[in-house]
């Protein structure tokens, strides 16, 4: 991104939205996109990159578990105890609900 390379916050975002569009079932893409918004972002991205995790994890479709583990991570460091708290009561509700999707398939095979 020579957004990125600029640290151009605002176009970073619409590169990364526009690319987003077209590779956003992939969690590679997701989290260089992520990390170079919080690398030319300012104090006030913690809403942005907030934002984006939560986009990405209705997209992403290759590595759910590993995005959703990011996002705890991000909270650790950047949020409250509140908003760490929320994330991980989430994931938690996402991993059963792809255990129990993973378990309706193999019965139908």
């Amino acid at each position: 991104l020579e957004a990125y390379a600029a640290r151009d916050y605002k176009a970073t975002l619409q590169v990364g939205g526009r690319l987003m569009k077209l590779w956003g079932s992939y969690y590679n893409v997701w989290s260089s996109f992520i990390a170079a918004v919080l690398q030319c972002g300012k104090a006030d991205v913690y809403a942005t990159v907030r934002d984006l995790y939560e986009q990405a994890t209705a997209q992403v479709a290759d590595y759910p578990e590993q995005l959703r583990s990011d996002y705890l991570q991000f909270e650790r460091e950047f949020g409250t105890f509140q908003t760490w708290h929320e994330a991980q009561s989430k994931a938690q509700r996402q991993q059963r609900a792809l255990e129990q999707q993973q378990e309706q398939q193999q019965q139908q095979e």
